[in-house]
């Protein structure tokens, strides 16, 4: 998905940068009690926490240091999904108008990944795929948003990449 966005002319992020957001990701939902694989939302307690302000106080430090002036940039992690309104917030409060686009790859595919990374397999990790789809369409019901599947994408762009 994210090379699709660069050629529509995404600004994309550096490694450090993607490994800046990808460890505040993981540390926010480490503070809420959740994790990347989670498929419940966060805790809605966690919102009015001290850790939120801080938290969202870093997020919006980032977006400003990577993204200053761009019209047109991806944030793409595969932890994002349960943080849809955490990052919605800190887009509006950076001027940024968010979509999201809900990418579903095949289950067999996120199965195998998460056998071969998490040792999570079998019918947990098509569990796990179906959790998360469901959790990605329930929290980006409130605003822009597309649903691709890799499949589609990869038709749709055949010959073009």
């Amino acid at each position: 998905m994210a090379l699709v966005l660069r050629h529509l002319g995404a600004d994309q992020l550096l490694d450090d940068a993607v490994a800046a957001f990808s460890a505040l990701n993981s540390e926010l939902l480490a503070s809420a009690g959740s994790g990347c694989i989670a498929v419940e939302p966060l805790n809605p307690q966690w919102y009015a926490s001290p850790r939120h302000a801080e938290f969202w106080a870093r997020a919006i430090d980032l977006v400003e240091r990577h993204f200053a002036g761009s019209y047109f940039f991806a944030l793409t992690d595969s932890g994002l999904g349960g943080l849809v309104p955490f990052w919605r917030d800190v887009l509006e409060k950076c001027g940024v108008r968010a979509a999201v686009i809900n990418f579903y790859e095949d289950p067999d595919v996120y199965a195998l990944r998460l056998t071969r990374g998490m040792r999570v397999g079998g019918s947990a990790a098509h569990a796990l795929w179906l959790g998360q789809a469901l959790s990605a369409e329930r929290v980006s019901r409130d605003g822009m948003r597309a649903h691709v599947t890799q499949e589609a994408l990869l038709q749709d762009w055949e010959g073009v990449l």
